[in-house]
């Protein structure tokens, strides 16, 4: 074999020439070992086949080398761990996260899928014997897949030939041909097939492979098709953070219960149950209540949070939104004065009923505050003069009273920005006012209304209602657990509301974090699934700026164009995916999902070899015998990505290719995570305080 400093090209799946010549030196060996048998010892022949043995042990471990390596090429995609070795590897490397056995991805990996790919890789497979005496020698469980085309054409034959022999026999019995078919499918047993090309993996040794918690402070963005693996990544990764008891945000939209299974799961074996909060519009009955409104600075901060939520349907959204902010903002404003917890309900009740309480009661507090006279006679002097135009508008004469004694008299001594706001949304025109909110109240009314109602409306004094009653920013604060299901399957539109007011409430806790460190200084780990129904503006912050506060964002997608139909245009998609500086790709199918993928991983030099051979003859008609010829071989050099855009798409299950900030490309086959023995099924009526709710009602 050539060294690929001299300009030729290395391939460690050749053909192992080497057997033969081991067969040879050991036929050899055999011959002078045979020579002295025969009565006519010879030392000259001894000595001879000792060196022929040498010679022919030489050259058949240089063939097993080169078996082994293309054995490894047809290895099972399968992989099972126990949690015990899990664990294990885990508490190993605590500053890091297991993300699979693999190895790193080097220039010469590109260079070997460019060649692989080229030829039928089932060719390579080493001699069956080899393969059996290897399988029963080692104590590995490896399994090897090493169907050939021929083989699997045999099988379908086969197949076809046992079922019309199932139907013919059971015609001759007098027996149903559906239930004899039905009795020899439950026979047959199903063999694993495996998807895409193992081989890939197989191009080195593996070994655990691990991301510096540290490198998670860039963002790790997660792409993968449907059924590739995506789940089992999950279940990893929030094992190992449940594992190292740091605080774990999830947000499902299609809210996967196998993913709240496996959570729950990792959460009571690590004695960590009573950390999880559960959400999910479905199961309200096991929901914790969370409130979207709870974690808040100022009254504007609430009002930003609901107005990305508006539809932009015409060309006048921007005004229809600019409106619903500056009424929210009005209305916030004015609760917060009042000391009254903000709530999506109480903002509802507000619009649809109108500001008349609310603004007489700021009035009367505004008055109160700054200690103005005798406010409530001059009140009740302006109502008495406010009798006719209350009778023509149908207002309270006690509302207009207060309005006017505050425009007239308290505004010049000492003004308030909340009553100047709520004041401005009480006189302007109810139908334009309700023609400008339409955008707003259709979203409102869904978030407001069902087991939503008292979900993001909670109401901490109702004594029946056991169900916690918490905020995103008190669950940092604990180091909890949550799980956040969103239901995008039932109702995509109030699923991708809930989720884009979460994910602001989760900003402002960020902002709050990174400005004052009021949450402490553990690491945050937010891993978003179908990110596309929870993604808006707010998470471009949260993205961006997120790091210093501790996050670390997890977002899985299917393909990159969901951003673009989540964010409405390719600008704001582009910049969002400018904020992962990691990533994590299964098996994905979309051409430019493919293409930005490859792209971020760069570009390698690959070799490719030419060769030439030509004849000529250089004698005449009477002497054909002269001719001249000629054989060369070149290689060049070519700049190609380093992971091709198609070979992504034809990844096994299970298998992934990460790219690391650092630029570490990584070839990881993630693990299928084994129950300890032993081991109960937990569900959502193990919470806690599910337990605690039972037991209070039976005991009354």
């Amino acid at each position: 074999m050539q060294d690929e400093s001299e300009g030729l090209l290395v391939r460690p799946w050749r053909k192992a020439f080497e057997y033969k010549a081991a067969v040879a030196w050991g036929a050899a060996a055999a011959y002078q070992v045979a020579f002295p048998l025969t009565g006519n010892f010879s030392t000259p022949a001894l000595i001879a086949a000792v060196g022929c043995m040498g010679m022919a042990s030489v050259n058949l471990l240089e063939a097993h080398r080169i078996w082994k390596r293309r054995l490894m090429l047809f290895e099972s995609n399968a992989m099972f761990m126990s949690r015990e070795d899990l664990e294990d590897r885990v508490d190993a490397q605590p500053d890091k996260i297991y993300l699979g056995e693999g190895w790193e991805w080097t220039p010469d990996h590109s260079q070997w899928v460019y060649d692989l790919s080229r030829i039928d890789v089932g060719t390579l497979a080493p001699p069956s014997w080899y393969v059996c005496l290897v399988t029963k020698l080692s104590d590995n469980e490896k399994q090897y897949v090493l169907k050939k085309p021929d083989d699997e054409t045999k099988e379908k034959t086969e197949a076809i030939s046992q079922v019309q022999a199932v139907k013919r026999l059971a015609r001759e019995q007098g027996l149903n041909v559906a239930e004899a078919l039905k009795q020899y499918a439950e026979s047959v047993e199903r063999k694993y097939v495996p998807r895409g090309v193992p081989w890939v993996h197989g191009m080195s040794e593996s070994s655990a492979q691990y991301v510096p918690i540290e490198d998670c402070k860039g963002n790790t963005l997660i792409s993968g098709t449907t059924r590739s693996g995506k789940t089992v990544l999950y279940r990893l990764l929030t094992s190992q953070i449940i594992r190292k008891r740091e605080c774990l945000i999830v947000v499902d939209p299609k809210g996967d219960l196998d993913l709240l299974n496996l959570m729950l799961e990792s959460a009571h074996l690590e004695g960590r149950l009573d950390d999880f909060v559960f959400f999910h519009p479905a199961f309200s009955e096991y929901s914790s209540r969370i409130d979207p409104l709870a974690n808040f600075q100022t009254p504007s901060q609430l009002a930003s949070r609901i107005e990305p939520l508006i539809p932009a349907s015409s060309t006048n959204g921007d005004n229809f939104s600019k409106f619903a902010w500056g009424v929210m903002e009005s209305i916030f404003g004015a609760m917060d004065m009042l000391n009254m917890r903000p709530s999506l309900m109480a903002l509802r009740n507000v619009i649809e009923r109108g500001p008349e309480d609310l603004l007489y009661d700021c009035i009367v507090k505004h008055c109160e505050r700054i200690n103005y006279g005798d406010y409530l006679s001059s009140i009740r002097s302006w109502e008495n003069k406010m009798d006719k135009a209350a009778q023509k508008t149908g207002t309270s004469a006690k509302v207009l009273g207060a309005a006017a004694f505050y425009k007239d008299e308290v505004k010049e001594f000492k003004s308030d920005t909340a009553i100047d706001g709520l004041l401005g949304f009480f006189e302007h025109n109810r139908e334009h006012a309700s023609k400008m909110l339409a955008g707003l109240m259709p979203i409102l009314k869904s978030l407001t209304t069902g087991p939503l109602a008292d979900l993001l409306s909670p109401d901490q004094r109702d004594a029946n209602d056991p169900r916690p009653v918490t905020s995103l920013d008190e669950l940092i604060k604990r180091k909890s657990i949550a799980y956040i299901g969103l239901d995008a399957m039932a109702d995509p539109a109030v699923a991708q509301a809930i989720g884009s007011i979460y994910m602001s409430d989760l900003v402002a806790s960020a902002a709050q974090r990174y400005t004052h460190g009021g949450t402490g200084t553990h690491d945050v780990f937010l891993l978003i699934d179908e990110a596309s129904n929870a993604v808006n503006k707010s998470v471009i912050e949260l993205l961006n700026k997120g790091a210093g506060a501790g996050f670390r964002v997890f977002a899985a997608t299917q393909t990159v164009p969901d951003f673009e139909d989540a964010l409405g245009n390719a600008s704001t998609k582009d910049k969002t995916l400018g904020n992962f500086n990691n990533h994590i790709s299964l098996r994905v199918i979309d051409e430019a999902t493919k293409e930005f993928v490859s792209a971020q991983m760069g570009e390698v030099s690959v070799r490719t070899a030419q060769i030439s051979q030509n004849t000529q003859s250089l004698g005449s008609d009477h002497n054909p015998a002269l001719y001249s010829g000629g054989y060369g071989s070149r290689t060049t050099d070519s700049t190609a990505p380093k992971i091709e855009p198609s070979l992504l798409g034809r990844l096994p299950d299970l298998e992934c290719i990460a790219h690391i900030s650092a630029g570490k490309v990584l070839k990881c086959r993630l693990p299928l995570l084994t129950a300890k023995g032993g081991e109960e099924s937990i569900g959502l009526n193990d919470l806690p305080w599910v337990k605690r709710s039972r037991g209070v009602l039976e005991n009354a």
